[in-house]
């Protein structure tokens, strides 16, 4: 980290070496650039720590730049804490892609998060800076009370241009993402579900929550939030993308297009996009599937809920019951 780098820089881990039982930390690399990169081939191997109140992340990036983390499995074995991966201190124009996050799938803690992109050491939701222009793709994300927190600073001072293509972020706990003030954030072709769980509550697929602006949340798929043991006559509600004082503006407005939703089997109300307080959210050519299994005693919701909204906008959207409800909201606006 002190010394630096004039050129680009490739670290291959010799395969089939692991794993490795450390905590690893970067910091700043004085002179990486778009040129002078620092790529890590983690030739299939495993990085792994078990994390502590203090020292949570296994791999942590603190203001480092430029760095590319390619086919390397990052676990987190603590028993009470645990993050795979640590964004912070404005860590930017970095990419993993091909690797495996790996947390508890059976905590219920808030202690165990999986990708974490946050200014605090110990709150991976916390406002601040946390890192802009960073890259993941074709990873397998699994477990944790948050699947993926992307944090910035507030809905005047956002990270830019954050994405997530083609992952599967899974069997998570209560978020599968967890979004704030964040500016040209792209979520395109992600696989978002939960169908290994078997601890039921309340979940939300991605909540969205002060200040975004220019997002675009493409081509997912959401499923399978209860299909474990014990999901299907659990009676919690699911919120499947949740906004919450997140607005957009006219001019750069947040677009929701092309995603699925189906699969969603459990007792509870069933809320495809709720929208609180959150403006200039576009919403166009998505499907929500519902398909209750034990009735009549559910009475679920496929909606699009707003409050005090000022522009909003709904097209080609699609809304199916696959069985007889009670009572149907498709759209509640």
């Amino acid at each position: 980290n002190d010394l630096g780098v004039c050129g680009p820089v490739t670290a291959n881990v010799v395969a089939a070496s692991g794993p490795y039982d450390e905590r690893v930390v970067f910091e700043e690399v004085v002179g990486t650039s778009a040129i002078n990169t620092i790529t890590i081939n983690g030739n299939g191997n495993t990085l792994e720590f078990a994390g502590t109140s203090a020292e949570r992340a296994t791999l942590t990036l603190d203001g480092a730049d430029y760095f590319t983390v390619d086919n390397l499995v990052i676990e987190a074995k603590g028993t009470s804490h645990g993050w795979t991966l640590h964004l912070t201190g404005g860590s930017d124009h970095n990419a993993f892609t091909n690797c495996e996050f790996l947390s508890s799938t059976t905590s219920t803690s808030t202690f165990f998060a999986n990708v974490v992109m946050s200014s605090s050491n110990t709150s991976p939701t916390t406002t601040g800076a946390s890192g802009s222009y960073n890259h993941f793709e074709n990873n397998y994300i699994e477990g944790g009370y948050y699947g993926i927190t992307v944090g910035g600073s507030s809905s005047t001072n956002m990270e830019v241009g954050n994405t997530f293509i083609n992952n599967e972020i899974a069997d998570w706990r209560y978020y599968g993402m967890y979004v704030r003030a964040q500016d040209s954030m792209l979520v395109y072709g992600n696989d978002i579900h939960r169908e290994n769980r078997t601890d039921h509550t309340l979940h939300r697929g991605i909540h969205f929550f002060t200040g975004m602006k220019n997002a675009r949340i493409e081509r997912n798929k959401f499923r399978d939030f209860h299909t474990g043991t014990g999901g299907s006559s659990n009676t919690s509600t699911n919120y499947v993308i949740y906004h919450s004082s997140a607005s957009g503006s006219a001019n750069e407005p947040n677009i929701i297009a092309n995603n699925l939703v189906y699969n969603m089997t459990n007792e509870g109300s069933f809320y495809g996009v709720y929208n609180f307080n959150s403006s200039d959210w576009h919403y166009y050519h998505n499907t929500f599937v519902l398909d209750p299994t034990l009735l009549p005693q559910v009475l679920p919701a496929c909606s699009i809920t707003h409050l005090e909204v000022t522009t909003l906008s709904l097209r080609t959207t699609s809304f199916m019951l696959t069985d007889q409800v009670q009572e149907q909201f498709m759209p509640f606006i």
